[in-house]
C-alpha cells in the first residue's frame, strides 16, 4: 500500500506538471499495470550454457553426435547433436554444475562430471572419443586377491533379521560393493496380519573383499511424508555421474496388501543420502519392485510388477528417467522382483513367481520377446543351514571378469525354523550363488561354495559388454 500511495503521488504530480487530465478508470488501469509487473532485475534472468567440439580419434569432427546435458541438482537434462563440423551449443542453462555425457555410433561413450555453468557465458568443452568395440566380451581379468567362499549365511539385519530384496552396487567412492535391501520387521512384536513387512526401511551393508563378506553400514537416509511410511525393493545404479533409486513407496503401515503404492524416483552422490525427485507415472497405483535397463538404442526401459493386473510383469519406456511411457506387458507369468541383464551374448529376464526364480532369454535388442526355461533357478530347497528354503526376489551383478552372481534371500521357515519360536519363519537371510549357461539355460548350484571376489564393474555392472550407462 505505501508503494502505491507513492506511486499514485508521482502520477498526480506528472499529470499537474503537464496538465494532463486522465479518467479514474484509466488511472487506476496505469496503477495495477505498475504494481503487477515484475522488477526488471526479475525478467532478466541470466543464465549461460557450453560449447564445444566432438572428435574421433585421429581428430576429424564427428557429425549427429548426441550431447546429453544434465543439471546435478535438478535433474533436467538438455540434448544435442553436434553438426556436420562436429561443434555444438547449448544456450540458456542456469548456473549450476553439469554432467556432459557423449554418444556416438561406434565410438566410446564419454562422461564428462560436475562442469561448472556460470551466467552470461559459454563454457568450451571440446571431447575426443575412443574407438568402441561393441558385442564383444570382455576378457577374464586375474582377481588382485584370490577369491574366497561366500559365509552362509551372506548377511543378516543386524537391526530387524529380515534382509530380503536385496540390491548390489558398485560405490565408486569407497572402492567397496554396497548392498540395499528391504529391511522387513522380522523381529516386530505383535501387529496384526502383514504389519511386519510394512513400515520398513532401506538397510545398507558394505563388501570390502569383493562379495565374500558384508557388514551393516546404516539404513539409507531417505526423506518421507510420514514416518510410518513403507519402502520396498530398491533398484539402484549409476549414470550421468549420479546413483538413482527407483524405489517402492506405500503411504502407510497396514495390516493387509490392499493400498496404494508407487514408485518414486531418488538421487544420490554418496549412497547413503537421497533426494526425492518424482513419482514414475506407470499405469496403475499398485506397481512395485522397479527393474530399471538401458536398451541398445539409448532409451531406458522399467520393468515392474503391476498388481492391478494379476501380478503381471510390465513394462515403460523413457528418454530421460523421467518421463515413462508403458508399453505393456513383459512376459507370461505372474511374478515380482524382475531383474534383466545381459550375459553371455544374450539378454536374460528373472523373476519370482514365489515357485523359485523364473528365467526368460531374448536374443533380440528390443527386449520385447521372451521365451522361458522350462526350470526355474532355487526351486527346490539347498542342504546348507539358513539356505532350506526356495529362494526369493533376487539381483544379479556380472562384475568386471565376467562372471555372473545371484544374490536372493531365504525365508527361514522349515528344517531352519527348527528350535525356534512360531514366529521364526519371518527371519529372512541373504545368500549368493554363481550362475552358469550352457546353451541358452541359465543353472545355479547353491550347494557348492560361492568362491567369490567380484571385480568392479567396466560401465556397469548388468552387462559383460564393452559400452556403459
Amino acid at each position: 500500500m505505501a508503494q502505491l500511495a507513492i506511486w499514485m503521488r508521482h502520477l498526480r504530480q506528472l499529470i499537474a506538471n503537464r496538465h494532463l487530465a486522465l479518467p479514474c478508470s484509466l488511472f487506476l488501469f496505469l496503477a495495477f499495470v505498475f504494481l503487477t509487473a515484475p522488477p526488471l532485475s526479475a525478467q532478466a534472468v541470466s543464465t549461460g550454457g557450453i560449447q564445444g567440439s566432438v572428435t574421433d580419434p585421429s581428430g576429424k569432427p564427428v557429425a549427429g553426435a548426441q550431447i546429453d546435458v544434465t543439471n546435478t541438482d535438478t535433474i533436467a537434462t538438455t540434448s544435442t547433436h553436434s553438426n556436420k563440423l562436429g561443434s555444438f551449443k547449448i544456450n540458456s542453462l542456469p548456473p549450476g554444475n553439469y554432467n556432459v555425457e557423449i554418444v556416438a555410433k561406434r565410438l566410446q561413450r564419454q562422461l564428462h562430471e560436475n562442469i561448472k555453468v556460470d551466467a552470461s557465458h559459454l563454457t568450451q568443452l571440446d571431447m575426443k572419443l575412443v574407438v568402441s568395440t561393441p558385442n564383444r566380451q570382455l576378457p577374464v581379468v586375474a582377481s588382485p586377491a584370490p577369491p574366497s567362499a561366500a559365509s552362509v549365511p551372506l548377511f543378516r539385519d543386524p537391526i530387524h533379521d529380515g534382509a530380503a530384496d536385496p540390491v548390489v552396487v558398485w560405490n565408486r567412492a569407497r572402492k567397496t560393493w554396497w548392498m540395499l535391501y528391504t529391511n522387513r520387521r522380522a523381529d516386530l512384536a505383535g501387529g496384526g496380519g502383514v504389519t511386519w513387512v510394512h513400515g520398513t526401511h532401506i538397510g545398507i551393508a558394505e563388501s570390502s573383499d569383493g562379495g565374500a563378506n558384508w557388514k551393516y553400514v546404516s539404513e539409507a537416509d531417505i526423506p518421507l511424508p510420514q514416518p510410518d511410511y513403507t519402502l520396498w525393493a530398491p533398484e539402484v545404479f549409476y549414470t550421468g555421474g549420479l546413483y538413482h533409486m527407483f524405489l517402492t513407496v506405500v503411504p502407510g503401515t497396514f495390516t493387509d496388501w490392499n493400498h496404494p503404492r508407487h514408485i518414486l524416483h531418488l538421487t544420490s552422490k554418496d549412497l547413503l543420502h537421497w533426494k526425492p525427485l518424482a513419482n514414475a507415472n506407470l499405469e496403475s497405483d499398485r506397481t512395485i519392485d522397479a527393474c530399471i535397463f538401458r536398451l541398445p538404442n539409448g532409451e531406458w526401459r522399467l520393468w515392474y510388477k503391476n498388481e492391478a493386473d494379476s501380478s503381471k510383469v510390465y513394462f515403460s519406456d523413457s528418454s530421460d528417467l523421467m518421463h515413462w511411457t508403458p508399453k505393456g506387458i513383459a512376459t507370461t507369468n505372474h511374478g515380482e522382483g524382475p531383474v534383466v541383464f545381459q550375459w553371455r551374448g544374450s539378454y536374460w529376464l528373472i523373476n519370482d513367481p514365489h515357485a523359485g526364480l523364473a528365467v526368460f532369454r531374448s536374443d533380440s535388442d528390443a527386449l520385447t520377446t521372451w521365451h522361458q526355461q522350462p526350470l526355474n533357478l532355487l526351486r527346490e530347497p539347498g542342504t546348507q543351514p539358513t539356505d532350506r528354503a526356495m529362494g526369493n526376489h533376487a539381483d544379479v551383478v556380472v562384475d568386471g571378469s565376467g562372471r555372473a552372481w545371484l544374490f536372493y534371500f531365504t525365508q527361514q521357515g522349515g528344517g531352519d525354523a527348527q528350535g525356534h519360536d512360531p514366529g521364526w519363519s519371518r527371519h529372512s537371510f541373504l545368500h549368493v550363488t554363481e550362475l552358469h549357461e550352457a546353451n541358452g539355460i541359465l543353472t545355479v548350484d547353491r550347494n557348492a561354495p560361492a568362491t567369490i571376489h567380484m571385480l568392479p564393474p567396466p560401465q556397469n555392472k548388468k552387462s559383460d559388454m564393452l559400452g556403459g550407462w
